[in-house]
């Protein structure tokens, strides 16, 4: 049993999908004229009752503008948006810019730091100072016998008063308190 080309009508062009629904692929189903065209049974009156609704207004486009105020606004606050970005960018590049200058400034002061801390160390040198102490100025090291111990005739004294502070009320001591505040702040 086999079928020809000319037989199945969309063997000449690809099919796509499914082809359950294809109802042209057998003939179809007749369907008669009367039934195409018959009316359906009219309503009596009273089902067909319009009911009463509320009128809305509706806006025509003749009271509408032709932009939207919100897009109005929104277009301006991303352009202030924009604005503000691109001059942050060029703060950004004018501190970026600084920063390497400064930092080529830490080093050149680094380096100069370095030469002054040696000729520091080399003008200040120990051994010189002591040579010139003892050969300029003739002082001489010292000892034993540079040493005098000076004696005084009267002993030393001294006197510690003691307070006696239980004989003293809590105002008293409240007060004396205080007064110790004002001393430290004043």
């Amino acid at each position: 049993m086999a079928s020809s080309t000319a037989d199945v009508r969309y063997a000449s062009n690809g099919v796509y999908g499914n082809v359950a629904y294809d109802f042209g692929r057998t003939g179809g189903y007749a369907i008669p004229d009367e039934e195409l065209y018959t009316r359906p049974a009219e309503r009596p009156e009273e089902l067909t009752r319009e009911i009463p609704r509320e009128r809305t207004a509706v806006k025509t486009k003749e009271d509408t503008f032709g932009v939207p105020l919100f897009g109005i606004v929104g277009f301006f606050a991303v352009a202030v948006l924009m604005v503000f970005l691109l001059l942050s960018y060029v703060q950004l590049a004018e501190i970026s810019d600084e920063t390497t200058q400064l930092q080529s400034a830490i080093s050149q002061l680094d380096e100069e730091n370095e030469i002054l801390s040696v000729q520091y160390e080399s003008t200040f040198n120990l051994n010189d100072i002591k040579d010139y102490a003892m050969n300029t100025l003739g002082m001489v090291e010292i000892s034993e016998d540079n040493i005098t111990v000076v004696e005084v005739e009267r002993e030393d004294k001294a006197v510690i008063l003691n307070e006696d502070t239980s004989s003293k009320g809590i105002f008293s001591g409240i007060a004396d308190f205080f007064d110790s505040l004002l001393e430290y702040f004043s």
